[in-house]
Parts: C-alpha cells; structure tokens; sequence
C-alpha cells in the first residue's frame, strides 16, 4: 500500500538507518512525488495548461474610463466597454459621462475572414490541443520514468540478494580453508588441498567485491529517482513473478492502441494540424464585415449599418499558406498511422521477451534444482573417497551461480512485464499512479 505523502515527506527529510527499507509501492510514490525528472516533465505539462487558460484573453469583456483636460480647464469623463465572441462578433460601447456626446454602441461581425470559430476562435482550439498534447506527452514521461524506477528497484533487490550469497559463499570457503588447513596439520589431507580451498577463497572474495560495488551502483541509482541522493536506501520487497502472466498479442495491441500517450499524442498533433488548415483557409478568404451603430446624440437617436469588403491584390501568398497546412495536415496523418504500427511493433516485440523470460525462468528453476542434487551427489562421493575436494568446491560454486542467475531471470520477467505496460501506456495505472 503506497505510504500517506506525509509518511513519505518526512521519509525524505529524517536521517534513515541502515535498516530502514523501502517497500516497491513506497518507491514509486516517492519517485512520483520528488523524483527531478518527472517534477521537470509535470512543470512542463502545468505551462502548458495555463498556457491554454490564457489564450482566452482576447475574449475577456473589458471596461474602460478615460478623463480629457481641455484648455479652458474643463474635464471630460468618457466610459468604455468592449468584448469579442468566440465567432468574431465585436460589441464595444462608449457613453461621454459630462458633455451631450451621449451613447454610441457599435457590433460588428466578420462573415468571411476572421468570423467562426475557425477564424477568431482558432487560437483557443489549437491552445487546447497544445494542452492536451502537453498531458499525453506527460503520460509518456511518466511510464518511461515508471520503467526506469521499477528497474532500478529490481536491480538493487537482485544486487541485495547478490550480496548475501557472494558473502555466504566467502564464509563457507573461509570455513573450508580453514578446516583444510587443520586436516593437512593432522595428517589427515594432502598439503597440495590447501590450494584449492585457498583459489576457491580468492575467488568468492573477488565475487563478494565486486557485488558490493555493484550494490552500491544500485543504491545511488534507486536513490537519485525517489529524490534521495546518498540515501542508503534498502529494498524490501522479494522478487516475486506468481502474477505475472502472458496476454495474447490481440488484447495487448488493442489495449495499447487505445492507451498509448504516443498515439494519442500523434493523433492530437493530427488533430491540430487539420485545425491549422481550416484557420488557413479562413485566413485566405476575403475580408467582409457588417457593421451596425447605434447612438443617441444630445436626444437625437440615430442608426447606421453597412459592410465592408477588402481584397488582397495577390492570393500568392494565402495560397502558399494553405498548400503548406495541407502538407503539413497529410504528413500528421501519416505519422499517426507510423506511430500506430509503431506501437504494435513494440507491443509484439515486448510480448516476444516476456515470453521468453517466463521460458528461461522454468529453466532456471529446474537448473537451480539440479545444481542443488549435483552437489549433494558429489558431496557424498568425496566422503566415499570417490571424488576430489576441488569438484566439491566447483559444484559449490555453480550452486551459487544457479541461485543468482534465477534471481536475475526473475528480474527479467518483472522488468519484460514493464516494459509491456509502458509500451501499452498503462503502467501508472498498474502502478496505481493517476494523472490529474
């Protein structure tokens, strides 16, 4: 269960002791909430959303007061009000506060260039895609900083238990060394045995430190991406593939081709250039308005209305516009469908690895199972006489590698299953991280 953000902050912020383990979910949540990269992807997403929010400031209704100081020191007070609609209808109003100018309303409304929601309007509607581009952009940014945490959460789990078996192993060559060594004091070996107890010593003491080096590389990593640098931070979680399972590529490639933040980004861009060329072809067209006024003068009302019409003298250049929208508008419909193969490309191929790891993974089981009986059968030979010390101590070591090696493959299983649900855009769900 993923810790209360309180817990979680004051994780971050108190000195934490060896022991203190950090749980898979516990990662994650520390990962989402302090982790640098995804705080710079969210500060992008959240500019991008204000950025949509502002774009609606041309159709904010506006007042206005304006004072004139005339030469024989007399003061005019004049009132204004103005606002634009979403389909390029202009209202402004003026009233003359202290002198008979009176009220003047005017409306006047595009038919042509600038009028409908893909003239005036426009700005707003590709302001809001950019926004929605920018969220599943986001989401993309997640799950990849989603696959890398849960990487480097394995990592340090199989890195962790590396640890332990490379320190047993030592201890137990150490053990043998010495008792070697006491059985040649007896009489009871050869003196030549005491060197291959001692190579067998050298060796998992090599083994042990490089494990630790590799630990620690493990420790900085996982530490880094839930915003504790330095932090020893320790794994608690046991590696553990009893759910996962293998989905047929049908259901996968429909759940990703409905998830995917890559696709969904593609086929907005897709959307927005589409929306690009209709503005451009409003941009071409001549320009025509009606106006209509209304004032009242010293107690005289009057009204007026008319259109106005204004033509470039060369369509060269609003043609050249709206070829190159059209292009761009073809070329997003392709890349949509690119991005869609893409995603089946990726899903199949993700498929194919988990695949494989659950295979490798019954493999190393029955390995592991047969390092174990080897060992014991050779055990029993040396005590008969039949064997020699130095296979004892092979056969050992293959236990260990046969222990580690099935750990690594069970990390390979988790880290194929990830990758899968990153590629289908939906493992922040299966992580239980939701986007706002």
């Amino acid at each position: 269960m993923v810790a209360p953000l309180s817990v979680l902050l004051l994780m971050l912020c108190r000195p934490a002791p060896a022991d203190d383990a950090l749980s898979h979910a516990d990662a994650v949540a520390l990962g989402t909430q302090a982790g640098l990269d995804l705080l710079i992807a969210r500060s992008r997403r959240e500019a991008a959303e204000h950025s949509g929010t502002a774009a609606l400031l041309s159709f904010v209704p506006t007042v206005g007061f304006r004072t004139d100081l005339a030469e024989d020191d007399t003061f005019s007070h004049t009132v204004s009000s103005g606002w634009t609609s979403p389909i390029g209808t202009t209202l402004s109003a003026t009233s003359d506060l202290s002198g008979d100018d009176g009220v003047k309303v005017t409306v006047d409304q595009p038919l042509l260039r600038g009028g409908g929601l893909s003239g005036a309007f426009s700005g707003v509607r590709t302001a809001a895609l950019d926004t929605a581009i920018a969220r599943a952009s986001f989401r993309a940014e997640l799950n990849d900083f989603l696959v890398e945490l849960d990487g480097a959460y394995w990592t340090l789990v199989v890195a962790q238990m590396d640890v332990d078996i490379k320190r047993r192993s030592r201890d137990r060559a150490r053990a043998q060394f010495e008792e070697t060594a006491e059985n040649i004091a007896r009489g009871i070996l050869a003196p030549g045995d005491i060197y291959v107890v001692e190579e067998s010593l050298v060796i998992f003491e090599q083994s042990l430190l490089s494990a630790v080096e590799t630990h620690a590389r493990a420790q900085r990593s996982l530490g880094l991406l839930v915003g504790a640098p330095g932090r020893p931070v320790v794994a608690s979680d046991p590696l553990s593939i009893d759910d996962v399972t293998l989905p047929t590529a049908g259901e996968a490639v429909a759940l990703g081709l409905e998830s995917s933040p890559d696709v969904d980004t593609a086929r907005l861009q897709a959307e927005r250039a589409r929306r690009t060329l209709s503005s451009a072809r409003n941009t071409a067209l001549p320009e025509l308005s009606a106006e209509a006024t209304l004032s009242d003068v010293a107690g005289a009302p009057s009204r007026t209305a008319g259109l106005e019409v204004e033509v470039p003298l060369s369509w060269r250049v609003n043609a050249a516009s709206v070829r190159e929208a059209r292009a761009n508008a073809e070329r997003e419909a392709l890349e949509l469908t690119q991005q869609e193969q893409e995603v089946r490309r990726e899903i199949r191929d993700q498929l194919g690895l988990l695949g494989s790891a659950l295979a490798r993974h019954a493999l190393a089981v029955r390995r592991l199972e047969l390092a174990e009986l080897k060992l014991e059968a050779e055990r029993e030979r040396y005590l008969t006489g039949l064997s020699r010390l130095s296979d004892v101590v092979r056969f050992q070591r293959d236990l260990d590698q046969a222990a580690i090696d099935l750990e690594r493959v069970r990390q390979e299983v988790l880290s194929a299953r990830a990758a899968l649900a990153s590629a289908q855009g939906v493992l922040h769900e299966r992580l239980g991280v939701s986007v706002q």
